[in-house]
C-alpha cells in the first residue's frame, strides 16, 4: 500500500486516497517508512512494541475517529498477533493527539527527537 501511494498508483492498486493527499509531511513519513521496511527495519524505538499512529483530515477532525481507529488498531494486533505493548510519539503542541493517548490509556515515558518533527513525548500502554 505504501509503495502504490508513494509511487502514485494508488487508484491502479486500487485505493481510494483524498486529492492532493499525501501532502508534504506525510510523504516524507511514508518514503521514511519504506526505506525503514527495505532495510528489514520497523523504525520502533520500543523493542517489542508496536508504533500507532495517525493521520485524520482537518473536515473529520474532533470527530472521535483517530481514538475509536486506535483503539481498534489495539484490539486487533492483541486478538489477532498477541501484541500487549504500544507506544505513540506527539508533539507537545498537539493537543488533540495528546487527547487521545490519554483518552486510551498511554502513559508518559520519556521524549525522543525526530528529525521531520522535532521534540516529541513518548507514551506507552500495556494491555493484558
Amino acid at each position: 500500500m505504501i509503495d502504490a501511494i508513494v509511487d502514485g498508483a494508488a487508484q491502479r492498486a486500487g485505493l481510494s486516497v483524498p486529492e492532493g493527499w499525501p501532502d508534504a509531511h506525510d510523504d516524507r513519513f511514508l518514503r521514511l517508512r519504506r526505506a525503514q521496511r527495505a532495510a528489514g527495519r520497523d523504525g520502533s524505538s520500543t523493542a517489542g512494541a508496536l508504533e500507532v499512529g495517525y493521520t485524520i483530515f482537518e473536515a473529520y477532525r474532533g470527530r472521535g475517529y483517530a481514538t475509536e481507529a486506535v483503539a481498534a488498531l489495539i484490539a486487533w494486533a492483541g486478538h489477532e498477533h498477541g501484541v500487549l505493548h504500544f507506544f505513540a510519539a506527539v508533539a507537545p503542541d498537539n493537543a488533540p493527539s495528546l487527547a487521545v493517548v490519554a483518552r486510551l490509556g498511554f502513559v508518559r515515558s520519556g521524549e525522543q527527537w525526530d528529525d521531520e518533527d522535532g521534540l516529541e513525548h513518548v507514551f506507552e500502554r500495556r494491555t493484558g
